[in-house]
This record gives C-alpha cells, structure tokens and sequence, in this order.
C-alpha cells in the first residue's frame, strides 16, 4: 500500500500481476548479496566436507536457524537419498541431523565456509527466504523449494513461486515433503538437460549488481526531489 507514495520500486524478483498494476513501473534490480558468496573453492568444499566429488551433492539449508521439516525429512529418508547423492547438510543451530556415514556430512551452521558449500552443490533443498534463493541463483543452483506458509503476508510461498516459475526450481510444500523428496529429487538428478537447463534459469534471479543499481536508484531520486525545491 505504501506503493502509491513511492518515486521507484526496486524488486527482487520478476513483478507478480499485482506489482504490474503498482502506479510507478517496478525496477527488477534483484536482492544484494554478501560480495563474497560467490568466491567459493570446489576444493575447499570437498575438502571440508570429505567428500569425492564424484556423485551429485544435495545442499540442505533451512536459513540462519535451520528447518526442521527438512531435517526430518532427510533423516527419515538419508539412505534412498545416499542411494543417488552424497549430502551437505547444514542444520540449525542445536539441531540435528543424520548420524555420520559415507556421503553424508552436517554442520549445525556454516558462517564463512558456507560459499565453499554452494561452490560443490549440484542442487539445494531449501526455505524461501529472498537472501537464501539470491544466495543459491548467484551461484547457479537449483532449488528445491519447501516454503514456510502463511508467514509475513505468505512471501516465502510467492519467493518460492517466482523461482519456479522462471524454471530455476521446484516448489515441494512441507505436508508433501515426506512423500515426495526422493522421488523428485532423484528425477531431476536423472535429467541431466533439465537439471542444466534449471542451473541455467537461475541467471533470471540473478543480478550481481543489485547493490549499486538499488543505490543509484535512491540517489537519483533524491536529487530529482531536492531539484523540484
């Protein structure tokens, strides 16, 4: 509602109908990300993770606290999982996960090494927050979708729409979870051209620039408002 008294509107993502209909035409000038997310090493990934590289890794972050519906989600299914990926899995705080076995390593919180983790994901089991999908777009990362519903005008539901509707992932709702995670999982990690063409899409929610463009957008505004006094 606060769009009728706005001189620009920056979006993360590509506009819904109902942001086409705001009265000033929005700018998709993407979400700012930490400049560093991008500057991962495979090897230091590998490494910290004691992993091969050999298989498909599946990156599961649930945010900075972590999600349980996901970590149970793989915990009630870590072997069918392990069957056809090796697994990162960063947890939450004071939550758990899996126990320890081959293919398969978690953190409770990965802070600085977490760049090195999406530099080995082949794709991510996530929340919908906007940081966490710029994270995993900027990367080139597809996505497993699983959105909080009904939180703070249900926007993980619609950050989780946008993404799939640019074809960068696939939205699996947490009651269905359970049931579906393998079977998709493992389809996608089978098409090969469809897994690519998704790593691809990612590029449509990825604007590495988003900072300075939101910044020369203010700055430009400003100006015009202290020439018109």
């Amino acid at each position: 509602y606060i769009a009728r008294f706005a001189h620009a509107i920056c979006l993360g993502f590509p506009p819904s109908d109902d942001q086409l209909r705001f009265p000033v035409k929005p700018i998709v000038t993407g979400n700012p990300v930490r400049t560093h997310v991008t500057d991962g090493s495979k090897k230091r990934g590998l490494d910290l993770t004691v992993l091969s590289g050999k298989n498909p890794i599946l990156l599961v972050v649930g945010g900075s606290q972590g999600a349980e519906a996901l970590n149970e989600a793989v915990v009630q299914h870590i072997d069918a999982l392990l069957d056809v990926c090796d697994i990162v899995h960063v947890t939450g705080p004071e939550k758990t996960g899996a126990p320890k076995r081959a293919g398969y390593w978690k953190t409770e919180f990965a802070h600085e090494e977490l760049r090195d983790l999406y530099a080995i994901a082949s794709i991510a089991l996530t929340r919908c927050g906007a940081g966490m999908i710029s994270e995993l777009a900027i990367n080139g990362i597809p996505m497993l979708l699983c959105p909080i519903r009904g939180l703070a005008n249900d926007h993980q539901f619609e950050n989780a729409v946008r993404v799939e509707r640019e074809g960068a992932g696939h939205i699996i709702s947490q009651e269905d979870l359970p049931r579906r995670l393998v079977p998709t999982l493992t389809s996608l990690l089978e098409q090969k051209a469809t897994l690519l063409m998704m790593k691809k899409n990612t590029a449509h929610l990825s604007q590495p620039e988003a900072a300075r463009r939101i910044a020369k957008i203010i700055l430009e505004s400003v100006a015009r408002k202290k020439k018109k006094h």
